[in-house]
């Protein structure tokens, strides 16, 4: 389950309208396993063999996990309310520590990422970095990526944005 984050889309003083999105993990962050069982295809830096001899075959026998709300905070570290989302940096999990996370956000629909389009247009956010332990980057990008994660242009990819494909 994807989180909910409300935005709010401005067109003058004071008159905002509420924009209903949602927020995804990047799929690099994600459980990926043997379709029908639990066998890891990729374990520390290394595709499994016997799982993944090439891309259109990996696409076949392995699946990518959904996120439950208690993996959410409990795995990753993030938190959302609806209005605000919170990150931890490195979480201790039930089964391993995970260390950061890149979240993508999702329009209404679950299916898309957010587009926006900014020409001529201001974007403006609020970031506590007060608790971010010195060295450490907390930054907000914008990047080019395919609005369906993919799943059109790789037609194995049945993911796409809703699990954080096409980065």
């Amino acid at each position: 389950k994807n989180l909910d984050l409300q935005l709010e889309e401005c067109t003058g003083s004071e008159n905002c309208t509420p924009v209903k999105t949602k927020v995804t993990l990047d799929s690099n962050w994600r459980w990926l396993h043997e379709t029908g069982g639990y066998q890891n295809c990729y374990s520390g830096s290394m595709w499994d063999d016997s799982l993944c001899p090439d891309a259109a075959t990996c696409g076949q026998n392995c699946c990518i996990e959904g996120i439950d709300s208690t993996d959410w905070s409990g795995t990753y570290g993030v938190k959302s309310d609806g209005h605000e989302i919170s990150l931890q940096f490195i979480t201790q999990g039930p089964y391993s520590s995970n260390v950061g996370s890149r979240l993508f956000l999702l329009d209404a629909s679950e299916q898309k990422y957010q587009i926006f389009k900014l020409k001529n247009k201001e974007f403006t956010m609020d970031i506590d970095v007060s608790d971010l332990q010195c060295g450490l980057n907390g930054a907000v990008y914008f990047v080019e990526m395919d609005p369906d994660g993919g799943a059109s242009k790789y037609p194995g990819n049945k993911a796409g944005a809703a699990y954080g494909t096409g980065y």
